[in-house]
Order: C-alpha cells, then sequence, then structure tokens
C-alpha cells in the first residue's frame, strides 16, 4: 500500500506539473470557449478501525475532452476490504460568474471487489461520478485557474481530509 500511496503521489505531481502554468504565455489552437488542463480529488479517512480509506480521481483534458482515472481503496478492521478502479473519457466545464468560478470534470465510475471479513468475495462499483471544485474566488484572469484546497472535516470519531488540485486554462 506505501508504494502505491508514494507513486499516486509522484505520478500525480508529475502530470500536474507537465500542465501548463497560469504564469506562461502560451497560444493554443482551440476555440476561445475549449478548457484543458488537469483537475485532480484526493479523499483520506482516518479514524477508529479504518485500516486505510483512499479515494483518488484525476482528470487530464485537452480541448474539453479527455481522460480520468478512478480508485478507491478501504479497509475496515474485522469488516471488510475494498478495492475499485477505472479509466475512461472525460470532459470539463467551468462556470464563471461576476465573482467567482466553479469547476468540474467527469470520471468514469469504478469496478472492483469487496472481500468481507469472513471471506465472501463479491463485485462492487461506483458509477460514473466527477470531481467538483466548489466556488472559488474570481481574480484578474478569467482564462486561467489554478489552485489547491484542502478541507478537513470530523464526522464522529472519523476526521475526512479532502483535497482539490487544478490547473485549467483557455
Amino acid at each position: 500500500m506505501k508504494t502505491y500511496f508514494v507513486f499516486s503521489i509522484i505520478f500525480g505531481s508529475f502530470i500536474f506539473s507537465l500542465s501548463p502554468s497560469a504564469e506562461k504565455n502560451t497560444s493554443h489552437s482551440f476555440s476561445d470557449d475549449s478548457w484543458s488542463g488537469a483537475v485532480y480529488f484526493t479523499e483520506t479517512r482516518t479514524g477508529p478501525g479504518i485500516v486505510v480509506y483512499q479515494h483518488r480521481m484525476g482528470a487530464i483534458i485537452t480541448n474539453d475532452t479527455g481522460t480520468a482515472t478512478h480508485s478507491l481503496i478501504t479497509e475496515i478492521k474485522d469488516k471488510y476490504k475494498v478495492t475499485c478502479n477505472g479509466q475512461g473519457r472525460s470532459w470539463l466545464e467551468v462556470g464563471i460568474d461576476d465573482t467567482s468560478y466553479s469547476i468540474f470534470a467527469g470520471v468514469p465510475g469504478c469496478q472492483g471487489i469487496r472481500v468481507s471479513a469472513a471471506g465472501n468475495v463479491e463485485s462492487t462499483g461506483e458509477d460514473e461520478t466527477g470531481i467538483t471544485v466548489p466556488k472559488q474566488p474570481l481574480g484578474p484572469n478569467r482564462n486561467s485557474f489554478r489552485g489547491t484546497l484542502v478541507i478537513r472535516e470530523t464526522a464522529g470519531n472519523t476526521i475526512i481530509t479532502t483535497t482539490y488540485t487544478w490547473n485549467v486554462y483557455k
């Protein structure tokens, strides 16, 4: 698990670093309404009985369409283990109003297995979903948005950490 987690961080960081930054003066041959870039989502949970909970999604978009990956690894002590992976088509939508913007990247569902503590194995999966970056304050450049948002919440004795990272541009 540790190798997978480190590889995911390194690979995600590498892919994100390939995305053009907001500071670069890059010319694009797309229409003025097309968006490109990268959007990532990671959710981890810690608490009593949780051995591991890692939910990851990432999308690389060019001219409003691209590919995305989706993975979920969960293990609850003495209850069950779930592994779920998916890869497929993605798309990007950017909403802008007078004071803010939001981003949505479509992500395919994932298919996998759930193994109970008793050893019973069953198919499991998630439907098509997406990464929704909540509303962010609009800056002076309406053609390029970049950022990282970390949200930490507590649900009972569980700590949920959700991280959004994005770099999108026209």
